[in-house]
This record gives structure tokens, C-alpha cells and sequence, in this order.
């Protein structure tokens, strides 16, 4: 799938976080702004919000991608719903950020949250913060073929999970993330940069 065709991008640089929309369906390049929307802290509220943890195994690579999903309730319709692929900072997971999975999946959008195994959160409570040190640039390209596989996953036929099969809108898809998440998703739309 080619995802060099962007429909719009916005960067919340106070925050670090990046939002990158394409299409996997759309022939134009031409980039619009998009403007952030507000989002609250939802105070705990999950209601009218399915979620479901999954593993997925990318047989390719023979690597793991752990996801979590949030996505409006079976009440609110099958869809199809606009998704955002989530790609966390170095040291995070798929359980960061739920505030943003709860409010976008409030508000009919699929949030599909993954961990980048060996840049997560786990790799900092064994290591510590050390673990996030030059090691990262080496591994930095395993961030946007996890995000790659997760678009890949979803747009199948068989997603694997109840919560997406059939209800994304395959022309309203985006990458964000924060921090190197950020830089993940500016990855897909082409970024290109080279170590000293």
C-alpha cells in the first residue's frame, strides 16, 4: 500500500504530538491543515467506548505489535469511522495517552494505540532510562514498519478484531503520535533523515 499520499497534516509542536492524514485510496498530494481539535482529560468517562487489547504477529518480520483499540460502541453505528493509528514516545506503550484513544473514539473515530517492542515501556523498567539512549536511532526504522503493518492489518479483509472489521472509512485514515511518535508518523508521509 502506498501511503506517500498525504491529504492533510497538523503538528501540535507544544505538545509534541503530530497528526498526518492519508488516504489509502486518494490519487492527491496536496497537503491542508488541519487544526486540533480540543480534547479534554474525559475524567475516566468510557462510556459509549468499546476497547480490546491484541497482539498482533507480523509474520514478515517476525515481530509482535501489541495494539489497543478504541472505538465507538456497536449503539453508535458500524461505521465506517475516519481511524488514527497511534505511535507512542520512546519508553511509552499502547496504554499511553488513553485520554486521546477515549475522546477520539467519543466523538466517532477508531483509535488504534500500538507498542513499539524494544523502545516501550517495559524496556525502561528493566534498563532504565539509559535503555532510550543511541540505542534508539538503530532501531528507529522498526517504528513506521510497525505502523505500516498496523495500516496494513486494518485495511485487510480480516483485521482480526470485531471492533474495526468493516467500519473504517478506508479514505479518512491518520498517523499520529508524540515525541518519536511524532517523528513515526512524519516517517509515513515521508521524512527522510540521516544520522550524523
Amino acid at each position: 500500500m502506498e501511503y506517500s499520499r498525504i491529504v492533510g497534516a497538523a503538528v501540535w509542536t507544544f505538545v509534541s504530538l503530530g497528526v498526518f492524514l492519508f488516504s489509502a485510496t486518494s490519487r492527491t498530494s496536496a497537503m491542508q491543515a488541519v487544526p486540533p481539535a480540543s480534547v479534554d482529560q474525559n475524567n475516566g468517562d468510557t462510556s459509549d467506548v468499546a476497547v480490546e487489547d491484541l497482539a498482533w504477529i507480523d509474520a514478515t518480520r517476525g515481530r509482535e505489535v501489541p495494539v489497543r483499540i478504541y472505538a465507538p460502541d456497536r449503539k453508535h453505528g458500524n461505521g465506517p469511522f475516519p481511524v488514527v493509528v497511534f505511535s507512542h514516545g520512546g519508553g511509552e506503550s499502547r496504554e499511553a495517552f488513553t485520554y486521546l484513544g477515549t475522546h477520539w473514539a467519543k466523538h466517532g473515530y477508531i483509535a488504534v494505540f500500538l507498542t513499539h517492542l524494544g523502545n516501550d515501556r517495559a524496556v525502561v523498567e528493566a534498563e532504565g532510562m539509559r535503555a532510550m539512549g543511541g540505542g534508539g536511532a538503530k532501531t528507529f526504522h522498526l517504528r513506521p514498519e510497525d505502523v505500516r503493518f498496523v495500516l496494513d492489518k486494518l485495511l485487510s479483509e480480516d483485521p482480526g478484531s470485531e471492533l474495526v472489521a468493516g467500519r473504517i472509512a478506508r479514505d479518512q485514515v491518520a498517523a499520529a503520535g508524540q515525541c518519536a511518535g511524532a517523528t513515526t508518523a512524519l516517517a509515513m508521509v515521508g521524512l527522510r533523515a540521516q544520522s550524523a
